[in-house]
Protein backbone atom coordinates (compact mmCIF):
# COMPACT_ATOMS: atom_id res chain seq x y z
CA UNK A 1 0.00 0.00 0.00
CA UNK A 2 2.76 2.48 0.79
CA UNK A 3 4.37 2.09 -2.63
CA UNK A 4 1.23 3.11 -4.55
CA UNK A 5 1.97 6.89 -4.49
CA UNK A 6 5.46 6.20 -5.82
CA UNK A 7 3.96 4.27 -8.73
CA UNK A 8 1.38 6.93 -9.53
CA UNK A 9 3.92 9.73 -9.77
CA UNK A 10 5.79 8.47 -12.87
CA UNK A 11 2.58 7.27 -14.49
CA UNK A 12 0.82 10.62 -14.17
CA UNK A 13 3.90 12.51 -15.36
CA UNK A 14 4.27 10.16 -18.32
CA UNK A 15 0.59 10.51 -19.19
CA UNK A 16 0.86 14.31 -19.34
CA UNK A 17 4.14 14.03 -21.27
CA UNK A 18 2.67 11.71 -23.90
CA UNK A 19 -0.60 13.63 -24.17
CA UNK A 20 1.24 16.91 -24.84
CA UNK A 21 3.69 15.19 -27.18
CA UNK A 22 0.98 13.50 -29.25
CA UNK A 23 -1.21 16.59 -29.46
CA UNK A 24 1.62 18.99 -30.28
CA UNK A 25 3.38 16.71 -32.75
CA UNK A 26 0.14 16.10 -34.68
CA UNK A 27 -0.62 19.82 -34.74
CA UNK A 28 2.88 20.71 -35.89
CA UNK A 29 3.01 18.07 -38.58
CA UNK A 30 -0.14 19.46 -40.20
CA UNK A 31 1.82 22.59 -41.09
CA UNK A 32 3.86 22.34 -44.31
CA UNK A 33 7.13 23.63 -42.87
CA UNK A 34 7.04 21.33 -39.85
CA UNK A 35 5.97 18.39 -42.04
CA UNK A 36 9.15 18.79 -44.06
CA UNK A 37 11.22 18.95 -40.83
CA UNK A 38 9.78 15.96 -38.97
CA UNK A 39 12.70 15.36 -36.62
CA UNK A 40 12.76 18.97 -35.49
CA UNK A 41 8.99 18.95 -34.92
CA UNK A 42 9.20 15.79 -32.82
CA UNK A 43 12.13 17.15 -30.80
CA UNK A 44 10.17 20.32 -30.01
CA UNK A 45 7.01 18.36 -29.15
CA UNK A 46 8.97 15.97 -26.92
CA UNK A 47 10.77 18.76 -25.07
CA UNK A 48 7.58 20.73 -24.47
CA UNK A 49 5.73 17.58 -23.42
CA UNK A 50 8.43 16.86 -20.86
CA UNK A 51 8.21 20.44 -19.58
CA UNK A 52 4.46 20.03 -19.07
CA UNK A 53 4.88 16.69 -17.31
CA UNK A 54 7.60 18.02 -15.05
CA UNK A 55 5.04 20.19 -13.24
CA UNK A 56 3.62 16.99 -11.72
CA UNK A 57 7.10 15.73 -10.86
CA UNK A 58 8.17 18.95 -9.15
CA UNK A 59 6.77 18.34 -5.62
CA UNK A 60 8.30 14.86 -5.49
CA UNK A 61 11.67 16.23 -6.61
CA UNK A 62 11.63 18.98 -3.97
CA UNK A 63 10.68 16.47 -1.28
CA UNK A 64 13.41 14.07 -2.39
CA UNK A 65 16.00 16.86 -2.25
CA UNK A 66 14.88 17.83 1.24
CA UNK A 67 15.13 14.22 2.39
CA UNK A 68 18.62 13.91 0.88
CA UNK A 69 19.87 17.09 2.53
CA UNK A 70 18.27 16.30 5.88
CA UNK A 71 15.99 19.34 5.87
CA UNK A 72 13.04 16.97 6.44
CA UNK A 73 13.53 14.03 8.77
CA UNK A 74 10.96 11.58 7.35
CA UNK A 75 8.73 11.17 4.32
CA UNK A 76 5.71 11.66 6.55
CA UNK A 77 6.91 15.10 7.71
CA UNK A 78 7.69 16.28 4.21
CA UNK A 79 4.36 16.73 2.41
CA UNK A 80 2.83 18.77 5.22
CA UNK A 81 5.66 21.29 5.17
CA UNK A 82 6.31 21.11 1.45
CA UNK A 83 3.69 23.57 0.27
CA UNK A 84 3.56 25.69 3.43
CA UNK A 85 7.29 26.33 3.83
CA UNK A 86 8.53 26.51 0.24
CA UNK A 87 8.83 30.00 -1.26
CA UNK A 88 8.04 30.57 -4.93
CA UNK A 89 11.67 31.21 -5.90
CA UNK A 90 12.66 27.79 -4.54
CA UNK A 91 9.91 26.14 -6.61
CA UNK A 92 11.10 27.98 -9.72
CA UNK A 93 14.76 27.10 -9.08
CA UNK A 94 13.82 23.44 -8.64
CA UNK A 95 11.69 23.46 -11.77
CA UNK A 96 14.54 25.06 -13.72
CA UNK A 97 16.89 22.32 -12.56
CA UNK A 98 14.40 19.64 -13.59
CA UNK A 99 13.91 21.23 -17.01
CA UNK A 100 17.62 21.59 -17.69
CA UNK A 101 18.18 17.98 -16.69
CA UNK A 102 15.19 16.31 -18.35
CA UNK A 103 14.03 18.40 -21.32
CA UNK A 104 16.88 17.45 -23.67
CA UNK A 105 16.25 13.76 -23.07
CA UNK A 106 12.49 14.30 -23.27
CA UNK A 107 12.92 15.61 -26.77
CA UNK A 108 15.31 12.87 -27.86
CA UNK A 109 13.57 9.83 -26.42
CA UNK A 110 10.53 10.18 -28.66
CA UNK A 111 12.78 10.25 -31.72
CA UNK A 112 14.77 7.20 -30.61
CA UNK A 113 11.68 5.09 -29.98
CA UNK A 114 10.35 5.05 -33.55
CA UNK A 115 13.90 5.05 -34.99
CA UNK A 116 13.77 8.54 -36.49
CA UNK A 117 17.30 9.49 -35.40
Amino acid sequence: MRTAPLRRRPVSQAAVYLAFYESLSRSLLLQPWWASHVVFALLIAGALGDAAGSVLRLPAEVLAKRLQTGTVATKQDGPASLFADTPLDEWLDSWGAILSRDMPFGGLQVCWAPGIL
